[in-house]
């Protein structure tokens, strides 16, 4: 399952993926500004997510990555903020059974954009 932004304003709502693998993208081609995106993934068991492609303005487009309680993610624990390519490869887990990832851009300067993979174990 393919989960990505549609580059035309990218305000992509949330995106409830329950897929036990999976990608996330902003799609081809660069990311446009102002993009606000966000995935919640909601499997149950361990989530591992890695992304093989990170090209964003370093200091101001963002990609951060919470583990969640529950589906509804409104109790929050940060478990990275990416910005640049040195995360690339990196496994980011979440042991609660719930990530949400959240993708916000600026009004100025976009860039490539990232594209990962997510597996999930004993959901």
């Amino acid at each position: 399952s393919t989960t990505s932004c549609i580059p035309a304003s990218c305000g992509c709502a949330t995106h409830d993926v329950t897929a036990t693998s999976g990608t996330i993208t902003d799609g081809t081609g660069d990311y446009p500004n102002d993009a606000q995106c966000s995935w919640i993934i909601a499997t149950g068991g361990v989530i591992t997510l890695s992304f093989s492609t990170i090209d964003l303005e370093s200091c101001c487009d963002n990609i951060y990555i919470y583990e969640c309680q529950s589906a509804a993610c409104s109790s929050l624990t940060s478990i990275a903020l990416i910005s640049s390519s040195v995360d690339t490869g990196v496994e980011f887990k979440s042991f609660s059974g719930f990530m949400k990832v959240e993708f916000q851009s600026d009004g100025s300067v976009v860039r490539g954009g990232f594209f990962g993979t997510y597996s999930v174990v004993g959901a």
